[in-house]
């Protein structure tokens, strides 16, 4: 199995102590979750697709996915892969519709292993994974117009490290990207 990955880690995970800092070489687990910054698109059901994901960069994906788990405040899509988001599925939305679009994934802040997972009928999300790569967004911070403090897309750029230092690394909340090796394709409910 060679199924590789690139996830979003925000510092705040680590620094609340949701998970230790990752390191290079670490056999770890975790649950995927997405954020979609524009709504994903309900697919016509006359359509015939294969759920997948094409990486953009950073940690963008395009995908196609099946919704195979529904609750009020949370969804599953089949991308090939099951992965979650901590949301409301699209008004209308039932088991078995298809969507597309674009979305970030992520490591699993805590919502899935700490409270969904323990939901009766929720589905097992969480998988075994081998970091093979982190890197660190170096860009400054940043005011914006409205006085909020973003990253400098002018100066972004990702830098090669051995370990996360959440809270330590840098001034103001770090990012990181994980690149990630699938270990295996049996996933549970629990870390």
């Amino acid at each position: 199995m060679n199924e590789s990955y690139k996830i979003g880690l925000a510092s705040w995970i680590v620094v609340d102590g949701n998970y230790p800092d990752f390191f290079v070489g670490q056999k770890t687990a975790f649950a995927l979750e997405f954020y979609a910054s524009e709504p994903l698109t309900k697919m016509n059901s006359s359509q015939f697709v294969t759920p997948h994901y094409i990486y953009e960069g950073d940690t963008d994906y395009q995908i196609v996915g099946c919704c195979t788990y529904l609750d009020s405040d949370w969804f599953v899509l089949d991308v090939g892969l099951p992965i979650f988001t901590n949301c409301r599925a699209p008004k209308g939305t039932k088991i078995g519709d298809y969507f597309q679009g674009k979305i970030c994934l992520g490591i699993d802040h805590y919502i899935y292993f700490e409270q969904k997972s323990q939901q009766p009928q929720s589905p097992s999300l969480i998988f075994d994974w081998q970091v093979n790569k982190i890197e660190v967004q170096t860009a400054p911070y940043i005011q914006d117009k409205n006085g909020h403090h973003i990253r400098d897309k002018s100066k972004w750029k990702w830098q090669e490290i051995a370990r996360t230092e959440c809270g330590r690394d840098q001034p103001g909340p770090a990012e990181y990207r994980l690149h990630c090796a699938l270990l295996s394709r049996d996933p549970r409910r629990e870390l």
